[in-house]
């Protein structure tokens, strides 16, 4: 314990209101950073169903959580990119995220012009490695579709074979008469 520097600031803050009084000029600096950010995240990634952000009253970070795309790679192509986070599954134990999907933004160092461009820049990112994600499912879906479309081509013409054997018609044929 520094008993020195905890003297500094019991005289440099003289009592709880001074440490308020403080904190509160303080938040007027951070206000505007969050604000840029959490703008960003609605209008770059609201209403798509790809994150979650906090949206937090105090504190220094705001807490991305990605719903398909793997944390570890939006930071790498933000990396990629000239763009250095704080490592992905920094806010779990040891830095390991069960599910790759937090990133912690800290918006109090930078100034507004570069939390507009890093916004963009990490918005993009998001965007970038959801599709990358999807695309990937959608690649090991395939061969189980392919499947699913042959069985359904086979039970319509076999279907239709046995409408005719019978001389029977459904609604879908009387609907085409």
């Amino acid at each position: 314990y520094d008993k020195l520097n905890q003297f500094r600031h019991a005289i440099f803050f003289k009592d709880a209101n001074g440490i308020r009084e403080h904190m509160k000029k303080h938040a007027e600096i951070l206000r505007p950073r969050f604000e840029t950010v959490l703008t960003a995240f609605e209008k770059e990634l609201g209403g798509r169903e790809i994150a979650e952000w906090s949206k937090p009253l105090g504190g220094y970070f705001i807490s991305l959580d990605l719903k398909a795309a793997s944390a570890k790679r939006v930071y790498k192509l933000c990396l990629d990119a000239g763009m250095k986070l704080t490592e992905a599954g920094a806010t779990f134990p040891y830095g390991k995220d069960p599910k790759d999907a937090n990133l912690r933004i800290a918006p109090s160092y930078p100034t507004l012009h570069e939390l507009r461009l890093a916004s963009q820049v990490l918005c993009l990112c998001v965007k970038l490695a959801t599709m990358e994600k999807l695309l990937s499912d959608m690649l090991l879906c395939a061969p189980a579709m392919k499947a699913l479309l042959r069985l359904c081509v086979d039970f319509d013409r076999a279907y239709a074979a046995e409408k005719r054997r019978e001389g029977l018609a459904d609604f879908s044929d009387l609907e085409h008469m």
